[in-house]
């Protein structure tokens, strides 16, 4: 996994810009949303799955534009881009805040169960289904559904947004809101990690295939614990597989850790993590491709990162032995090297 600095120029936010926020409901998503409708030149898109639930969180002005949006229906995600596009209050996406989602729990190998129902579903619309299917509709959710929601806008900010009619001004910013297991795996979260890690993954490839001068920036925020549903109703949990039972095994030490009261008043506040996305996106510097939130994500990852790094010293000599015909091809090896490292960076 690569951790180098995101080289893109300044990224500048418009005065009037225009966001757009999915799983806008609860939490980081609705404490934003009411932070950017506060603005008093900002525009907010502000989606969920059942925009009825939006009624009376957001207040109704011109400038604000409540959509139901399923992000897991292509359609749903086509249709929403395109109500906004077409609309004469706002007709382009300059922000783009991937943050709906869900989380599931448990040991992983439940999932080879087939036949074993999950103890219940997040959401009482779905059918209760098994655990393999549950990890599938995860993926569904926090990979495929802002993983096309990006793409949209992608091309609203590199075509529609260059448009005079949209404003003339081309570019924008992709914000994923992933969480510190994106970056490293937990136990028990195998397939929450999985979503995120993928997240990760694809935002960091498509900020290396954006041309500079589309001005487009991609971010991915890395929060440790929230006090969110995702933390209570948005978490499924699934029931545990025999062989994991053990109050010891790793995944029941992390769910007794999680679920300590000592341990929840230490997670952040919802409305402070809003609030560093909005600093971030409008500080008028360079956008880094990853950002912790929260002093544990950020000592944790760092960790990470020094663990990792010397892990990669200790089997350096392994590493190169598979080159031993390199020294032969010096200045192609070298080559390869400063175009890979172009690319890259």
């Amino acid at each position: 996994m690569a951790t180098t600095t995101n080289t893109k120029p300044i990224y500048n936010l418009p005065d009037d810009a225009v966001w757009f926020i999915t799983g806008c409901s609860s939490g980081v998503g609705l404490r934003l949303a009411q932070l950017i409708a506060a603005h008093p030149t900002h525009r907010l898109v502000a989606t969920a799955r059942n925009a009825a639930r939006l009624e009376g969180l957001l207040p109704i002005h011109a400038r604000v534009l409540t959509i139901e949006l399923d992000v897991t229906d292509p359609v749903s995600s086509t249709n929403a881009m395109s109500t906004v596009l077409s609309h004469p209050h706002f007709g382009r996406v300059d922000v783009l805040v991937n943050n709906a989602g869900w989380g599931l729990s448990g040991d992983t190998e439940t999932s080879l169960a087939l036949d074993r129902p999950t103890a219940a579903s997040f959401d009482p619309s779905l059918p209760i289904d098994n655990a393999h299917t549950q990890a599938r509709r995860l993926l569904e959710t926090n990979f495929w559904g802002a993983a096309q929601l990006t793409l949209h806008a992608m091309r609203i900010m590199r075509e529609t947004n260059a448009l005079p009619t949209a404003g003339g001004r081309q570019g924008g910013l992709v914000i994923q809101v992933s969480t510190m297991g994106g970056f490293m795996g937990y136990a028990g979260l195998a397939w929450y990690n999985a979503s995120k890690f993928a997240l990760e993954g694809f935002t960091e490839s498509v900020s290396r295939e954006v041309r500079p001068e589309w001005n487009i920036h991609f971010t991915i925020m890395e929060p440790g614990g929230i006090d969110t549903p995702l933390m209570g109703s948005n978490m499924q949990h699934l029931p545990p597989h025999p062989a994991y039972q053990a109050p010891d095994t790793p995944a029941r030490l992390l769910a007794a850790y999680g679920e300590d009261p000592q341990v929840i008043k230490t997670f952040s506040k919802p409305e402070d993590v809003a609030k560093a996305i909005y600093e971030l996106s409008s500080r008028g510097k360079r956008i880094p491709i990853r950002v912790p939130l929260g002093s544990v994500s950020w000592k944790v990852l760092r960790g990470e990162i020094d663990s990792m790094a010397g892990e990669f010293d200790e089997v350096k000599e392994l590493s190169i032995s598979v080159d031993s015909d390199l020294p032969d091809r010096a200045d192609d090896a070298k080559k390869v090297q400063k175009f890979a490292e172009n690319i890259i960076l």
